[in-house]
């Protein structure tokens, strides 16, 4: 170590210290110190050749660390521009990407909406189904990458979709899907929407277990994507929820939408959008399943955070809204409710046009409340309204126009427009047929709605049937409609002599709907059935029983007495009339102060 120290600079400097010669030896003692001290700072020495290595070598020494620094900002520098330049290259091959993409999709979409111009469809009226039906035929042509392909036909897939026509937009999402499945290095994320978009067009046609099992394998994917604690993943888990519940797995379904709210509370999501909506749906399966006072709180809380984080007029606002008035509709809230939709109405005029699509489901709720609370003119509006909206946005052949009339044939029905209303069912059951199958949920709630038209026509034999009918699919029904069409039932084997058949389905229900629904007016139409029985087969003490259930429960609703409570009430005054009881009387004066001017005095249900 010590030789390697005095080779170089302290070797000149001993060596020119020795010369013989005066004039190459150091001047004086302290020229020699210099150089010393030149040596120990790292400066060049004069004993040594100033060459430009050396002074270099000299230079670097003293500046040690602010080379080292710049060495480490010079590579760092290199680093980051030869990274953002091979950034900037694949964000440019991209951006061209796109472009050609986009400039496919327009030409893409140029070609179809020729076909719809006049000079093309020569004097044929060419309807959005069967633009999007052209377009579908036409993408399995286009020479363009398979993922551009998929990604045309989940787009329209989602747009058929969206006019009420799932069975045909079924079919396009699956070769989307089946396009992706087929390639190797297929955009995931693009997957994962695909098969969110599958399971809902399955559920809204009531095919469960498709839409159920696309959803797992969908929750499965964004776990996998986003990891277990993310939003999106909890929002899928809660539609799991929702197909759960159409499948009538109710206790199952609340279970997982319970976990996805507070999954989504944990990560600090509670006031998403997301969230806010995970939160309704949670609320609609509490409805539903008969716990209405949960399911008025949570509703109430979402319509609070919807207003706040959505905002007032924002579309999900109004529909929560909406979902809030169904559930106080069944708790006998019927005026409140009203006032909702009113609002929801109103403040949707303020954010669409005139006969916007959104405007269906509020017309159609408004319809339904009108009828309630007896004002038929104003229901018949309503759901003309609906009908007409449904139509233009959506076609005469969809669900969406097919709910509505099915709601003003029930409406003719109360009204004892038999005719008309047979005419309308017959309607609305073959587009359903078209749309969601003969054996769909949907077709079976329009049986129980003719049903009840069928009683009020005296036709009890097919009122049973396609009671019946409609009863096969009981489990997936709202247990409040179930109720209602086992109601009904009753009623139309007590009417048809077939006593015996009745008590056995009425003692098969009382229990459970008195479990559910014992302080709530959805119960009425299964007490005022078992009331008119029991009266019916000479059963005085059950048939009074029941009836002083009804009038405790109509007292307790806190609103005027709507018809359909003034029914079930004059089944009461029928029952003290027949054992002689003063208080008949009043019962049925009652009943009839709310009845007569909306029936007439002549009217079969008038007491």
């Amino acid at each position: 170590r010590a030789q390697r120290m005095l080779v170089g600079d302290l070797d000149n400097i001993v060596l020119k210290a020795l010369q013989k010669e005066p004039e190459r030896r150091y001047a004086t003692a302290a020229a020699l110190r210099e150089d010393i001290e030149c040596y120990l700072t790292d400066r060049q020495v004069a004993a040594r050749p100033a060459s430009l290595v050396y002074k270099a070598r000299k230079f670097a020494r003293r500046n040690l660390l602010a080379l080292t620094g710049s060495v480490v900002f010079a590579v760092t520098v290199i680093a980051l521009v030869v990274f953002y330049t091979g950034r900037l290259s694949l964000e440019r091959d991209a951006a061209q990407m796109q472009a050609e993409r986009s400039d496919e999709i327009a030409r893409f979409l140029t070609s179809l909406f020729d076909s719809a111009s006049p000079y093309n469809a020569k004097g044929q009226q060419v309807t959005a189904v069967e633009l999007l039906e052209q377009g579908f035929e036409r993408i399995e042509s286009l020479e363009v990458r398979p993922a551009l392909q998929a990604s045309l036909m989940q787009n329209i897939g989602n747009n058929m979709t969206a006019l009420g026509q799932q069975q045909r937009a079924i079919p396009m999402l699956e070769r989307a899907l089946e396009i992706l499945e087929q390639q190797p290095q297929a955009d995931q994320y693009v997957f994962l929407d695909v098969l969110d978009n599958l399971s809902e067009a399955h559920r809204q046609v009531g095919a469960y277990d498709e839409a159920l099992a696309y959803r797992e394998e969908a929750v499965s994917l964004a776990t996998e994507l986003y990891g277990p604690h993310n939003e999106r993943v909890a929002f899928l888990m809660m539609r799991i929820g929702v197909t759960l519940f159409d499948m009538r797995r109710v206790d199952e379904a609340l279970d997982i939408e319970a976990q996805a709210l507070v999954k989504l509370d944990r990560i600090g999501q509670r006031e998403t959008p997301s969230a806010i909506d995970a939160r309704g749906n949670y609320a609609n399966s509490l409805q539903y399943a008969g716990r209405l006072a949960e399911a008025i709180t949570t509703h109430r809380e979402t319509v609070s955070l919807s207003e706040r984080v959505d905002g007032e007029l924002a579309p999900n606002t109004l529909i929560r809204m909406a979902n809030l008035a169904g559930t106080l509709v069944q708790v006998g809230k019927l005026r409140e409710a009203d006032a909702l939709i009113d609002t929801a109405l109103e403040r949707g005029a303020r954010v669409w046009p005139a006969g916007y699509d959104q405007f269906v489901y509020y017309y159609y709720q408004k319809c339904q409340l009108a009828r309630r609370l007896g004002d038929f003119e104003e229901a018949i509006a309503a759901c003309t309204e609906a009908i007409e909206i449904a139509k233009n946005n959506f076609g005469d052949q969809s669900l969406f126009y097919a709910r509505p009339v099915r709601d003003l044939a029930a409406l003719r029905g109360h009204l004892r427009e038999f005719e008309s209303a047979a005419r309308l069912y017959d309607q609305a059951e073959a587009i359903v047929e078209a749309n969601a199958g003969v054996d769909s949920l949907t077709m079976r709630i329009i049986y129980v709605r003719r049903a009840e038209t069928l009683l009020g026509a005296g036709d009890y034999a097919r009122a049973e049937s396609l009671l019946r009918e409609a009863l096969v699919q009981k489990d997936r029904m709202a247990s409040n409609t179930a109720m209602f069409a086992e109601a009904l039932l009753v009623d139309a084997l007590s009417k048809s002599g077939k006593t015996d058949d009745a008590t056995v389905i009425f003692d098969e229900i009382l229990p459970s709907a008195e479990a559910r629904y014992r302080d709530y007016p959805a119960i009425l139409p299964v007490l005022s059935a078992g009331t008119a029985h029991f009266r019916a087969v000479g059963d005085f003490d059950r048939a009074l029983a029941l009836g002083e259930q009804i009038e405790q429960l109509i007292a307790g609703i806190g609103e005027p007495m709507s018809w359909s409570s003034a029914i079930a009430f004059s089944e009461y005054g029928l029952v003290l009339e027949e054992i002689g009881d003063a208080k008949a009387q009043s019962v049925l004066g009652t009943s009839r102060e709310v009845l007569v001017p909306l029936f007439g005095p002549d009217d079969p249900r008038v007491p």
